[in-house]
């Protein structure tokens, strides 16, 4: 059975307000319900079927306990339970969706872990604090292959596109493969080997051009010929040399 809450609220807000009674009168077999303000016999309210009832004057008193008093009040309680009934599925359905942006983190968290884990070449039940230290451990050696890269292959250039402007160019680059940064930095490393010993052959040109007195040390290298043997020949043949080596440490980080 469906309880019609909106008819019963209607019809017990028309009746008569207050506490109902039940008049009983076993001798004349009068089984009736008394409203408020009754003043005579007659005004008491009474239907003939529960006079010849049975159970008449239970069925009287019971009319009279449900006046519609109590049936406000009850539905009172029941639209109370209603709100309150509402809410708590408000919030049920407010913590489902909490509950399902949760799972969605925690599975994302999850992959993520997992992710870190092979890219640290560990399985997932490695402790947590042995990546914590790997992950420490690779910022610290990126931070330290960052510097070397700064200080010995990074060269300020000007700026083509910004008179008076430069900027700073590494030919090394992180995006290559490991083969590819490991080709490039011993090209980088037999530039900056030769590089050094370009600085020591210019200065030995020089030595030899002023110490003979030739204009530069192309014009010693010419006038060789007419003295061999001499100290003149020896020191530029030493230069030489050193010229040589330096174009054999350059093309040895070519291969």
């Amino acid at each position: 059975m469906t309880i019609n809450y909106q008819v019963l609220r209607e019809a017990a807000e028309k009746a008569t307000p207050d506490e109902w009674v039940a008049f009983i009168s076993t001798d004349t077999g009068t089984y009736a319900v008394h409203t408020p303000g009754d003043e005579r016999c007659e005004d008491v309210i009474k239907w003939t079927g529960f006079d010849g009832q049975k159970n008449a004057e239970n069925n009287a008193r019971h009319v009279a306990a449900f006046n519609p008093k109590v049936a406000l009040e009850l539905l009172g309680e029941i639209k109370c339970l209603e709100d309150t009934n509402i809410d708590a599925m408000c919030r049920i359905a407010e913590l489902e969706t909490n509950l399902a942006a949760l799972v969605a983190e925690n599975a994302g968290l999850k992959a993520f872990k997992t992710a870190v884990y092979q890219q640290m070449g560990v399985g997932c039940d490695a402790p947590e604090f042995s990546i914590t230290v790997g992950l420490s451990n690779l910022r610290r050696f990126a931070d330290t292959l960052h510097a070397i890269e700064r200080e010995f292959f990074t060269k300020e250039l000007p700026d083509e596109e910004h008179e008076g402007e430069t900027f700073n160019e590494c030919p090394l680059s992180w995006g290559m493969s490991v083969e590819q940064y490991v080709s490039e930095f011993r090209k980088c490393l037999a530039e900056v080997r030769a590089q050094g010993l370009d600085a020591a052959i210019e200065a030995a040109k020089n030595l030899v051009a002023q110490e003979y007195e030739y204009k530069d040390f192309k014009a010693a290298q010419s006038d060789c010929c007419m003295h061999p043997g001499s100290d003149l020949v020896g020191k530029v043949e030493m230069t030489e040399w050193l010229v040589d080596f330096a174009a054999q440490l350059r093309k040895g980080g070519n291969q």
